[in-house]
Parts: structure tokens; C-alpha cells; sequence
């Protein structure tokens, strides 16, 4: 097995806190950020809480960027379309969308079609999709 398969098998292999914490770790270096909130991470375990985002990052215009995990294989679009959907909703986020800047999803599933990714994309315009592949 290669070295890629092993990294994404082991990753495959985290609950839900343990990969929104890596994910928080690879956005930092990838994007640069100074600050990620990990709303959605319960300190000092690997467990998750309830809330939208997941994490999230302020940036110095005021604006933020809104992060969402998903460790779903099944139906991965569903998904997805749920978490940019969710970080839409102002009751759910406690801010306008005017104050988003960017959503980032970060998926485990590497089983989402052109078409479904375009449809993704379409929901925000400023939406970034990381998936394990």
C-alpha cells in the first residue's frame, strides 16, 4: 500500500473531533490564518459539539470565514449542500451573510461529481471545497 493510501486510511480511521482538529491544523498552514475558533471542538478531547460553524476564523475587515467538517462516505453531496446551507442560515450562524467572507467544507468523501460540485459552489459564491483526495 502506498504512503497516500496509508495517510488517508489513518485518516479515515478519526472520529469526528480528532479530524476537525487536524483539518484546523492543515487550514492553518494551507490558508495562512493567524486565528481558527474551533466552535464545534470540546477542549481537551477528541468530541465534537453541536453549532454552525464548526470553526471559524475572523478576519481583520470584520468579516468571517466559516469552516465546516464531514467524515460522511455514504452520501457525501447531502452532506456538504447541508453544511454550506447551514452556514447560510442566520439563525443558525448569529450573523448576516453580508459578514461571511468565505465557507470552507472539508469532507473525507472523494465521491462528489462535477455536477454536483458546481452545484455545491452554487450556493455561495466564495465556497471552497477540501476533500481527502
Amino acid at each position: 500500500m502506498s504512503k497516500i493510501n496509508q495517510i488517508q486510511n489513518a485518516i479515515l480511521e478519526l472520529d469526528g473531533g480528532a479530524y476537525q482538529k487536524l483539518l484546523d491544523k492543515y487550514l492553518y498552514k494551507r490558508f495562512g490564518f493567524t486565528n481558527i475558533m474551533p466552535y464545534g471542538s470540546q477542549v481537551g478531547t477528541n468530541k465534537t459539539t453541536k453549532g454552525v460553524p464548526d470553526s471559524y476564523v475572523r478576519k481583520e475587515d470584520g468579516k468571517y470565514i466559516l469552516i465546516m467538517y464531514g467524515t460522511v462516505q455514504a452520501t457525501p453531496y447531502k452532506k456538504v449542500e447541508k453544511d454550506i446551507t447551514d452556514c447560510l442560515d442566520e439563525k443558525k450562524t448569529k450573523i448576516s451573510i453580508e459578514e461571511i467572507d468565505k465557507i470552507i467544507c472539508c469532507y473525507t468523501s472523494t465521491n462528489i461529481s462535477i455536477d454536483e460540485h458546481k452545484a455545491l459552489l452554487s450556493h455561495f459564491e466564495s465556497t471552497i471545497l477540501v476533500s481527502l483526495g
